[in-house]
C-alpha cells in the first residue's frame, strides 16, 4: 500500500510520464497478488 501511495505522490508532482505511472502501478498490483498467494 505504500509504494501505491508514493506512486500517487510522483503522479501529482508530475515527476514522470503518465504511460509510467500506469504500468507501474500494474506491477504493484501484481506483486500484491502474488505475496497474497504466497500467504497462503
Amino acid at each position: 500500500m505504500e509504494c501505491g501511495a508514493i506512486l500517487d505522490v510522483v503522479r501529482l508532482l508530475n515527476a514522470v510520464p503518465d504511460a509510467d505511472l500506469i504500468h507501474s502501478k500494474q506491477l504493484v498490483v501484481r506483486i500484491v497478488e502474488m505475496l497474497t498467494k504466497m500467504c497462503r
